[in-house]
């Protein structure tokens, strides 16, 4: 099972893992194309920093990038939507979600 769904290719480390699964979407249907590793940069308040996110989906067709926040949450780190920023318990701000495009 995996917690991440991610688009981009150049985003996962190495050869991803095929698969021939889908994933069910709102009303509609997406291929997974595999699954592997994927890097992803964070902006913090020390600077850039990269994470992995093991055993993620690939979906070239799925709009957006997730991870999941219940699991994110359990750990003591929590989404702020309207400021598009990561927390920690306490409201301390430690990555900022900034947009990618390309």
């Amino acid at each position: 099972m995996t917690l991440y769904v991610i688009n981009d290719r150049v985003r996962f480390i190495g050869n991803i893992r095929p698969a021939s699964k889908q994933l069910y979407i709102g009303s509609g249907i997406e291929n997974i194309e595999g699954f592997r590793t994927a890097k992803v940069i964070l902006i913090t308040l020390l600077g850039r920093q990269k994470i992995h996110l093991i055993n993620a989906t690939y979906i070239l067709g799925f709009y957006t990038n997730l991870v999941y926040n219940y699991r994110l949450n359990k750990k003591g780190v929590f989404w702020h939507n309207e400021g598009n920023y990561l927390y920690r318990r306490g409201g301390e701000k430690f990555v900022y979600c900034g947009y990618y495009y390309g």
